[in-house]
């Protein structure tokens, strides 16, 4: 049977300083999968052994789905079958998510609780979360724990929602903004004759 091996350095450690174990992907990848959690991009990991099964519910106990942490820094998938695009597909839900914090607020396939809100949210990436306003603005600061934390040069990102693409540019253009990912197709010619060039094409 296919499958990958992954390991995990032992610094890569959650904000509540413990380090992160290979059972917090497995949990992750079983809380993506519970049909009743219903994630939108469950699909992805129906390369992987019996998950596709278990995601319609045709299979009931996820240890026959082939995900499991042989020790506390390995995670070991098995695969369905020979899959070109697996480890792309993976890499992208190879994030581990903390269990005491998503069900000290509710259900592991329940949606919208407290436990992504600031002071809540556990993660080990190079920002944590320190404030989140729906419909103005989400706050992250550096993260002292993350295992390059030396190299990370930002100590405070803010973000902002926009509706309009027309009120985001006029906003990066008077400064407000450092970065925008969205603009008007009618400005992007006079941006990219800026010197130095203020806008770089990212897809097609």
């Amino acid at each position: 049977m296919p499958g990958l091996h992954v390991s995990h350095s032992p610094e890569c450690a959650l904000v509540q300083r413990r380090p992160a174990h290979a059972g917090d992907f497995v949990y992750s990848f079983h809380r993506i999968l519970t049909p009743a959690f219903a994630a939108s991009y469950s699909y992805m990991l129906w390369p992987i052994k019996n998950a596709e099964a278990f995601n319609a519910g045709k299979v009931s106990d996820f240890s026959k789905v082939g995900v499991d942490a042989p020790d506390a820094s390995s995670l070991r998938v098995t695969l369905e079958r020979p899959t070109l695009p697996a480890c792309p597909c993976l890499a992208q839900h190879l994030l581990p998510v903390h269990r005491p914090v998503i069900e000290k607020f509710g259900r592991m396939d329940e949606k919208g609780t407290m436990w992504t809100r600031p002071g809540n949210l556990v993660g080990n990436g190079a920002f944590t979360l320190a404030e989140w306003t729906p419909n103005a603005r989400v706050v992250v600061v550096k993260n002292p724990l993350y295992w390059n934390a030396a190299n990370t040069r930002l100590n405070r990102i803010e973000f902002y929602p926009f509706e309009q693409a027309a009120t985001e540019e006029r906003d990066f253009r008077s400064g407000q903004l450092h970065v925008t990912y969205a603009l008007p197709t009618s400005k992007i010619a006079a941006y990219r004759a800026h010197v130095p060039p203020t806008c770089t094409s990212t897809g097609s």
